[in-house]
């Protein structure tokens, strides 16, 4: 009887080790990368990688030959995960270590995109401020609050019920973060701009280097596993429809109705006819229209935004090439995706 894989990495080998050949570990990662980039549980990936390694071990045909293309042999496994009910992924938890984390990380990004603006404008003789080292934070914050707010408010809400918690958020964020540069901009902390955004974001992200170091990261604390009442379990199955974000919330009520009406006639309860709500909330085919749709939106009111920036540097008589360059480049990400939309319908 063959032991069990405990890790993605232990799964993969072990389907380059049924034949001993480099390309069935070369198929063995790109099935992998294509599971855990869609979010699925280790547990699951572990699952699929398993089930190959056994099938090219006792074939003993190449993977690529046997069962095919890696992208193609994950859809396959992937609808039918949803059709038995099979739960693949997680529901998405936020924790105050990953959030310190992910927070300076970004802080380092925008670091390094100022340091890149600053070497783009040459600005060698500006002094580095305050805000030049302030505001990179202040916006990883905007940045990560934004996100959670939006995350959390369409679970327990809706889609525009999160659009609209985190344009509130934005808006408080931006405040700040103009605030930021409004007093940071008059202190003075070095002589050399590109040289200080360079040390800030090197600066933030052995910061965060050494918060993943000394704040260990806890194991998660198992469930009760307690049984779910109807109401419970409609509560768990709408969030849960909502987090996927493929899925509207008149389509959303749909599935809420029919569950109940179903466990009504067969007179049961919904997790004894259903099972889990999320993996049930994971039957349903990805609905990649509305995604395309909403990411389309998002990617509009970004072109806009850059727009109001640029008319209002135009009327302060303060124009700028790069801020033109971004409203350009923002435009055409904004007609890919509605080209994206048109392809879908």
């Amino acid at each position: 009887m063959r032991q069990q894989a405990t890790d993605v990495a232990a799964a993969i080998d072990r389907v380059g080790a049924a034949r001993g050949a480099p390309e069935d570990t070369d198929w063995a990662r790109r099935v992998a990368a294509a599971l855990l980039i869609a979010d699925v549980l280790e547990a699951r990936v572990v699952e699929a990688l398993e089930e190959a390694a056994a099938q090219v071990s006792d074939a003993g045909e190449p993977a690529q030959t046997l069962l095919g293309d890696p992208d193609e042999w994950v859809a396959e496994h992937r609808s039918r995960w949803r059709e038995e009910g099979t739960e693949q992924t997680a529901a998405p938890t936020a924790v105050r270590r990953d959030l310190v984390i992910e927070t300076l990380i970004i802080a380092s990004l925008y670091s390094g995109l100022f340091f890149v603006y600053e070497l783009i404008t040459w600005s060698w003789s500006d002094p580095f401020t305050l805000a030049g080292l302030a505001a990179p934070l202040a916006l990883a914050v905007t940045s990560r609050a934004v996100e959670a707010t939006f995350t959390a408010a369409r679970a327990r809400r809706s889609h525009p019920g999160g659009v609209i918690a985190a344009v509130l958020v934005g808006a408080v964020g931006v405040a700040v973060t103009v605030g930021t540069f409004a007093v940071g901009n008059g202190i003075v902390l070095g002589p050399r701009a590109p040289l200080g955004a360079l040390g800030a974001m090197v600066g933030y992200g052995l910061l965060a280097w050494i918060v993943a170091q000394l704040w260990r990261e806890q194991p998660r604390r198992a469930g009760t596993h307690e049984p779910l009442s109807d109401d419970e379990w409609l509560a768990a199955l709408g969030s849960a429809l909502r987090t996927r974000g493929d899925m509207t919330d008149a389509r959303i009520a749909t599935v809420l109705a029919e569950a109940k009406e179903h466990a009504q006639d067969a007179g049961r309860s919904l997790p004894a006819e259903f099972g889990p709500p999320r993996a049930y909330a994971q039957r349903f085919e990805e609905d990649r229209a509305v995604r395309a749709r909403r990411t389309a939106w998002l990617t509009t009111a970004g072109a806009v935004g850059v727009l109001c920036y640029n008319v209002i540097t135009a009327l302060d008589g303060t124009p700028s090439l790069w801020g033109g360059l971004w409203l350009l480049v923002s435009a055409i990400i904004a007609a890919l995706s509605w080209r994206t939309v048109r392809e879908l319908r």
